[in-house]
């Protein structure tokens, strides 16, 4: 351990200790404008291919590469609402490359720089793995979260309310919330900490007004990633600086039906978002006060989030440090509980705070070497409140502090063949002193390597990492993936690899519980130090097309888990009776197989987005009985129709969009107890909350947004018009029929 960081100081010293540019090595500078107008285009990317090297156009559409070895090169420009532009550039030694390209407007469009899928700048049409990019100035109104955002996708589910202060969990291609991992501009934010009983990130944390764009990766990450990304990554991207002085801010206030008494309740938002660059320098100050009375009884919430960012930039990296700061406030289960497949005590209280600081730098190293480095410190504070003591229950208050340590310098190598090279390392360590598990600690050191090939248009990718995990030992997780251009506009990609995820501190360790108000016979949770982690091969192959004003991807996935950790009943004595408690166990197997398609055609002044999901996931105990896994999707078919009345999207104008969204998923609570033949009847099902067995539901969603101006746009949502109660994997009921009004200002 001694040496794992020590290696990682000497690189960043290194890092900080390199001087200029080598004269052997040349530039590329250049302006991007828009087809037919010559306007510049900034926050364009610009991507070198086959190599790690990407820029941002600034607000006149210039941008820089320095430090770049002498060769040919691809260089790709692209922009959201903009179709891709590509040229070749040769670099001579000690020389500078000026260039200019023209973007055409193909409305709608989108085909972006993507960095997640591989960590090595592509275009999404040519990335080897299923990826979506959501930017949300190109979706319908209405979004509030990034939950929001994501909710259309196919192959992804949420649970949880979603709307402001609303815990929201995210679970792809039926992995478990634990196994989707959560970036934020590169910074892992998953932990070993529960802070919700969803496990995973809560996605109802991050506003629209925050987000530039979301990349989602689904299938077997551990190899790019590490631990906990099984399911999949989603990568949330902070709002660029557009313009040397820039603000923006947004209101948002409304209110709901209640789903237990009836009644309504309110919400409200506000979102203010200040930058500046000077120089070299750039600093932002982004912050958002979000609350809600609640849907059901003790829901209420209220969070502060915020965000600060201080950047200089150099000609060939970045120095950065971010600092992000959380305080929420809530009752259950907005902040506790899990419905369907546990119990939340309906009295408790839980608050949270957290302290992220986060330090970056990319850099030339010599012998054609790059650093990228980071570095980030957390600590984290979750008081249980328990005002009501119930038979069995533990009286008082319980606080956790979790404190995490993450470190991760990559080199990278362009050279030849090596397109690039990549060589990562990780190390982790968390510290959790609980008032009812104990102090425990995890530390988890990881070492990874990737290369990409290119042989004209068709790309091969092939990486792999070693993790040392302290509890389970180590772990290897490979994976292989391509992509062939097999004519222009139709791109198939394939991929193979493996992953594991151990499991949570909760999982682990929990003590037993009983509530005030059970669901049924389902009345607590414990936790299981037996369990183990769970590893899993998954694999994909699909076809992604594409063309002036229509795009599309469609995709067959499976997934095969050894060990998956499961909810299950189990008796224990507690109060001088036995209660039933949800706790967690290891199936011997599960299999999860599906298909994605997802069509957006873009119409003169409309755009319509369909996505359709097929899945079927089943579980063994070992025997030769299998049965579908409770919870997850069985189908999904979601449509978005945006319309634009009056002027372009980017001016005067009106804007109306309606969303459904319609889902059937498994359900049957004797799965459960796995060793039970007989299944529990509708009476009882309902009993806990659970309309039928098989369960479906349709959602539908409305919004209207006047653009008073470039800058200023009014806006009303509605959703949930059909008000489905219970729209989650866990059971917590939806919010309800909900009714928002907003206004943002954006000002340069």
């Amino acid at each position: 351990m001694r040496v794992s960081c020590c290696l990682l100081v000497a690189l960043l010293t290194a890092a900080a200790q390199t001087g200029a540019i080598p004269p052997e090595l040349g530039s590329i500078a250049g302006h991007i404008v828009a087809a037919g107008q010559g306007r510049p285009v900034p926050d364009a990317n610009i991507l070198l291919g086959g190599t790690v090297f990407h820029a941002v156009t600034d607000s006149s559409g210039f941008f820089r590469m320095d430090g770049l070895r002498p060769g040919s090169y691809r260089l790709l420009a692209s922009h959201v609402g903009f179709g891709t532009s590509e040229t070749k550039v040769s670099v001579a030694p000690g020389r500078e490359v000026t260039v200019q390209l023209e973007l055409t407007s193909t409305p709608g469009r989108l085909d972006p720089i993507v960095v997640t899928a591989t960590r090595a700048p592509s275009t999404g049409h040519r990335a080897p793995v299923t990826t979506h990019v959501v930017d949300p100035g190109r979706q319908g109104g209405g979004m509030q979260t990034a939950a929001d955002l994501l909710r259309q996708l196919p192959g992804v589910d949420l649970a949880g309310g979603g709307s402001p202060g609303l815990v929201s969990g995210v679970s792809l291609r039926g992995a478990g919330f634990g196994q989707t991992l959560v970036l934020l501009d590169g910074v892992r934010l998953n932990t070993a900490a529960r802070p919700s009983t969803l496990g995973g990130v809560d996605l109802g944390m991050f506003s629209v007004d925050r987000i530039d764009r979301i990349e989602v990766v689904k299938g077997a990450g551990s190899a790019l990633y590490g631990s906990d990304a099984a399911g999949g990554v989603i990568h949330i991207f902070s709002r660029r600086l557009a313009a040397p002085c820039q603000t923006r801010l947004s209101a948002v206030a409304g209110g709901g039906q209640r789903v237990d008494t009836g009644g309504g309740y309110g919400i409200q938002r506000l979102n203010l978002y200040h930058g500046r660059r000077q120089g070299k320098w750039e600093w932002v100050l982004d912050g958002a006060i979000t609350g809600t009375g609640g849907h059901l009884a003790n829901t209420d919430a209220r969070t502060f989030n915020g965000a600060s960012r201080l950047a200089r930039q150099h000609p060939d990296g970045q120095t950065r440090a971010d600092l992000e700061v959380q305080r929420r406030r809530g009752g259950s289960p907005g902040a506790e509980g899990e419905g369907q497949f546990g119990a939340f005590d309906i009295d408790d209280r839980q608050n949270v705070d957290m302290v992220r600081l986060t330090l970056s730098q990319r850099r030339p190293l010599p012998g054609g070497w790059r650093l990228d480095g980071r570095a980030s410190a957390q600590q984290m504070r979750i008081l249980r409140r328990n005002p009501v003591v119930q038979a069995g229950e533990r009286p008082g208050d319980f606080t956790a502090r979790h404190r995490l340590l993450y470190l991760e310098p990559r080199l990278h190598l362009t050279r030849h063949l090596l397109r690039p090279l990549t060589v990562g390392m990780e190390y982790r360590h968390e510290r959790q002193q609980d008032d009812l598990i104990g102090t425990r600690t995890l530390r988890v050191v990881g070492l990874s390597l990737h290369n990409r090939f290119e042989i004209g248009q068709q790309a091969v990718e092939f990486g792999t990492r070693f993790d040392h995990h302290d509890r389970y030992g180590s772990q290897l997780s490979p994976r292989l993936s391509a992509a062939v251009v097999m004519r222009p506009g139709l791109t198939a990609h394939a991929a193979v690899g493996r992953a594991f995820v151990p499991p949570n501190f909760d999982d682990l360790f929990r003590p037993p519980e009983i509530f005030a108000q059970p669901l049924g016979a389902i009345t607590g949770e414990t936790g299981n130090p037996e369990l183990e982690p769970e590893r899993a091969w998954s694999s994909e192959a699909g076809l992604r097309w594409h063309g002036r004003r229509w795009q599309g991807e469609a995709a067959v996935y499976g997934s095969r888990y050894r060990g998956l950790i499961q909810p299950r009943v189990v008796i224990a004595e507690i109060a001088d009776s036995q209660q039933q408690l949800i706790s967690a166990g290891n199936l011997a197997r599960a299999d999860i197989t599906g298909l994605e398609i997802t069509q957006r055609l873009h119409l003169t002044r409309a755009t319509l987005q369909l996505a359709y999901t097929w899945q079927n996931a089943e579980g063994s105990d070992g025997t030769d009985r299998r049965r579908p896994l409770p919870g997850r999707l069985r189908q999904k078919l979601s449509g978005d129709l945006q319309v634009t009345i009056g002027a372009g999207a980017d001016a005067r104008g009106r804007e109306l969009a309606l969303r459904a969204d319609w889902q059937e998923r498994y359900f049957n609570p004797a799965l459960l107890e796995w060793g039970e033949e007989d299944d529990m009847d509708d009476d009882e099902a309902a009993g806990i909350g659970a309309p039928d067995k098989a369960w479906r539901y349709l959602v539908l969603g409305a919004n209207v947004r006047w653009r008073l101006s470039p800058s200023n746009t009014l806006f009303v949502d509605l959703a949930n018009l059909t008000d489905a109660r219970y729209q989650s994997v866990f059971g917590i009921p939806q919010p309800g029929l909900l009714v928002t009004a907003g206004w943002r200002l954006n000002v340069n």
